[in-house]
């Protein structure tokens, strides 16, 4: 009896699943390096495979890109970071945010009804995008305490700290946005900072949502900024090069009632100029 097609295979395995992704560094930003992921799945079972499916979702947990099937796994993907399901503001294709894991779901089912799943993470390098005559990373993983502009941890402070596994991953950020700084230093770079919007008023925004920092009310999101600069200057990059800018809520990459990607708004975005 053909084991793989006969309908009256007995089995008590359910499908062994892998998923192998390269290259380490994926970062699709046309750059014409390490622009596209390589996936492959394989799928082995006593019964046949009556579906399967491969599911990409974004850091906020939604689908953002998606393939299935009957059968037959498609063993080879080759994915260049764009969604088949999300569009940006120009109603075009949403490309992965800088620096951002993005979870994946591959599901496979066997016609004896057994299911099985592995998840794992895609790692998103940090972007360089061409825009017009200048280059732009920006970069929404950088996390700061809440009404602040540091990294402080519980392990220091206690409550009102973050995370230490959210400080280490920011640390990891910037030491890669470092490193790719002092690839370009004959650029000069300003380092924004951005907030999310609260109100409908964009001139109220400048201020940050209203929080200020002392007698000279400068805005959080400019204070942020000046500490990641001092963060760069620390790991080798010349201050010379930094100047630092702070824009509170005034320019969104996404409507800021958009509760499902307003954290998009929350960002650090790099912009190196000649």
């Amino acid at each position: 009896i053909d084991a793989v097609s006969s309908p009256f295979i007995c089995t008590a395995t359910p499908p062994q699943l892998t998923v192998r992704t390269a290259p380490q560094y994926f970062s699709p930003d046309n750059d014409g390096t390490d622009d596209d992921l390589f996936i492959r799945l394989t799928g082995t079972s006593k019964a046949s495979f009556k579906n399967w499916s491969f599911v990409i979702n974004a850091p906020n947990g939604k689908p953002f890109w998606t393939t299935k099937g009957t059968s037959a796994i498609t063993e080879r993907i080759i994915w260049d970071g764009l969604s088949n399901i999300q569009k940006d503001s120009n109603g075009k294709a949403e490309r992965v945010q800088s620096a951002m894991d993005y979870p994946y779901v591959f599901t496979v089912t066997d016609v004896l009804g057994m299911t099985s799943v592995v998840k794992g993470v895609i790692s998103v390098d940090v972007l360089v995008i061409r825009d017009v005559d200048v280059l732009k990373m920006a970069v929404p993983s950088i996390i700061f305490r809440s009404d602040n502009a540091d990294f402080k941890t519980t392990a220091e402070i206690g409550k009102g700290g973050l995370d230490p596994a959210i400080a280490e991953n920011n640390e990891r950020v910037l030491n890669r946005i470092a490193e790719i700084l002092n690839k370009f230093k004959d650029y000069k770079v300003t380092v924004v900072g951005h907030a999310n919007r609260v109100t409908d008023n964009a001139a109220e925004e400048t201020e940050d949502n209203m929080k200020l920092w002392g007698p000279a009310l400068i805005p959080l999101s400019g204070k942020r900024a000046e500490f990641v600069k001092s963060y760069l200057v620390k790991k080798g990059v010349s201050a010379s090069r930094l100047s630092t800018e702070g824009k509170g809520g005034t320019e969104l990459v996404v409507d800021y009632k958009d509760k499902d990607n307003n954290w998009k708004n929350r960002r650090v975005e790099f912009i190196l100029e000649k």
